[in-house]
């Protein structure tokens, strides 16, 4: 696969990530995945996966209850979308208003507790963001149209190395790259002209190095 590749205030490219993770059902982060024109998030006993997703405005995310059990999805606030689903039903809506959506189950969570989880819809002139933390890569779920790009910034104040398979090659040349280190503060982007799911690994440097992880699913849906 091909992956166009520019950088931004910094050096590096990098892609997408890994097996999904569980650290707690209320952490549980699986694949970010499109199920006829749609994002699927699944709704499992007791937890939203993956919990936090970033997707272009107007794109439909969809949530399948997988679990034994009744679950809703009930926003923080207004009610610009929910629904309460039995075990086997789904629900669908576009995000057509740019804006982060937090949402949670008040079966089994509270906002920000729990059963709970968070679309981040971005305009259309809007780059598509993840931050590197200490703990974490957030977003570490990411959807994005083939030709968009997507921009990772280091917010920790050591290097972190990131590497993705398979291997990115840019839009002018055959070089094949596996690897890329960002500084404290750095930033880099990648234009994704493939679709694909990429998956990638961030590594901070230092003996007590922590790996995390992150998916990017590039796609040709409208």
């Amino acid at each position: 696969m091909k992956i166009g590749w520019a950088l931004g205030a910094a050096v590096g490219v990098f892609l997408v990530a890994n097996a999904p993770m569980n650290s707690g059902a209320s952490d549980y982060q699986g694949e970010a995945r499109i199920d006829n024109g749609a994002v699927v998030v699944d709704i499992g006993d007791n937890y939203f996966s993956p919990k936090t997703i970033s997707v272009p405005a107007g794109v439909k995310v969809k949530w399948n209850n997988v679990g034994r059990s009744t679950h809703n999805v009930t926003p923080n606030s207004g009610k610009s979308f929910g629904a309460s689903l039995l075990a086997g039903e789904s629900y669908t809506v576009a995000f057509s208003t740019p804006g982060t959506y937090a949402y949670y189950c008040t079966l089994h969570g509270a906002p920000g507790i729990a059963q709970y989880g968070t679309v981040i819809a971005r305009a259309a002139s809007e780059t598509a963001k993840a931050t590197i933390k200490t703990k974490s890569v957030s977003p570490n779920r990411t959807v994005v149209s083939v030709g968009e790009y997507l921009e990772w910034s280091n917010k920790t104040k050591i290097q972190q190395r990131v590497s993705f398979t398979p291997a990115a090659q840019s839009a002018d040349s055959d070089l094949a790259v596996r690897t890329t280190v960002l500084v404290a503060g750095e930033s880099s982007k990648v234009r994704f002209t493939d679709a694909g799911t990429y998956k990638y690994r961030v590594k901070s440097a230092g003996t007590k190095s922590r790996t995390n992880t992150g998916v990017v699913v590039v796609t040709a849906i409208d």
